[in-house]
């Protein structure tokens, strides 16, 4: 049974010379925890549980970047009491090696070598790169009413608006003409050699085990993030639906923007089992995205459920996060 394999040795099995992914004890894991004052603010419960039960935790986007007590040398982290801290609690209550934490990575994180910094000096083994702010094709934003955070945040590569460096700008907030400032990170734009190249950087920095997460984004880009996963051969591609969101997406951006759960997980399905046809390498996949597909083999909440891949038997399971499986033969 392909099931028998994942908490020893990922779901292509042990006697498979493919890349594996971290082992586990339960087929699901949390998503992108980030800045948020929310996932800080709960860190510690999640971080224990899902240490002691064997659930892999990912630490999202802009940690380093929002930490004031952050160390920044020549452009690059050296030090974040905040990552730190998220790292260590986990490690401290993980149980038998299984599992890990995850540490995520947009634009801005890595222009300032996060993961370099957490797989170098925090014993980090997994990464996960990320298209899109919060996998859906937006630009993450957070309201600023601290002129001297707004300019750190920009010292630090994110687009603040309006500049809090300009001198005209910095009058209007001081005579009270407005309030706040908006941080945005950006949206990457991905090439086919610049994925390689840094799935490449991770590696050779440390990296274990390398992600890919992105979102509902058009079935062209759906197609492109399957086919650079499997070429660069990374070890899991999350794939988020429409439904779900976090602290920085509109309920508009959540609940109604591009595609919604049953159709990119049904074109998923199909660009996967195109690329095991023709013999090619197919990374685990994960699935996520708000509400539960009843009825469908793959159960979601906002949590991530394992969609397992055995090309060598021709087989597949539907591993859902209430612990049911549907195996299927391949077409």
């Amino acid at each position: 049974m392909v099931s028998g394999d994942i908490p020893e040795c990922g779901s292509r099995g042990c006697d498979s010379d493919a890349r594996r992914i971290a082992s586990q004890k339960l087929p699901f894991i949390v998503p992108g925890l980030g800045s948020t004052a929310v996932a800080k603010n709960n860190w510690e419960g999640l971080a224990v549980g899902c240490a002691i039960t064997g659930i892999p935790l990912t630490i999202g986007e802009n940690v380093c970047g929002m930490d004031p007590n952050c160390v920044v040398e020549d452009g690059q982290v050296t030090h974040s009491d905040d990552l730190e801290w998220r790292v260590k609690l986990y490690q401290d209550w993980q149980r038998d090696g299984y599992a890990g934490t995850i540490v995520q990575a947009n634009v801005e994180d890595t222009g300032l070598g996060v993961q370099e910094y957490a797989l170098k000096k925090l014993g980090i083994e997994i990464v996960e790169l990320k298209w899109g702010q919060d996998a859906k094709d937006i630009g993450g934003e957070v309201k600023i009413k601290d002129l001297a955070k707004a300019q750190m945040l920009k010292s630090r590569g994110y687009v603040v608006f309006p500049d809090p460096t300009d001198p005209e700008v910095i009058e209007a907030f001081k005579r009270g003409v407005f309030s706040e400032f908006e941080r945005h990170s950006r949206v990457g734009m991905v090439t086919e050699d610049g994925f390689m190249d840094r799935v490449q950087e991770l590696r050779n920095a440390g990296a274990k085990h390398v992600f890919l997460k992105t979102g509902a984004y058009r079935p062209a880009d759906l197609a492109r993030a399957i086919k650079f996963a499997s070429k660069a051969k990374i070890d899991l591609l999350t794939v988020d639906a429409a439904g779900g969101g976090t602290g920085t997406s509109p309920w508009r951006v959540m609940n109604e923007w591009r595609m919604p759960q049953v159709k990119i997980y049904s074109l998923l399905y199909r660009y996967a089992d195109k690329l095991a046809n023709m013999g090619e390498y197919v990374p685990d996949i994960a699935v996520a995205g708000g509400n539960c597909v009843r009825g469908s083999g793959i159960q979601g909440t906002g949590n991530r459920c394992a969609v397992l891949q055995d090309n060598r038997h021709g087989t597949r399971a539907n591993r859902c996060c209430d612990g049911r499986e549907d195996d299927r033969q391949s077409d």
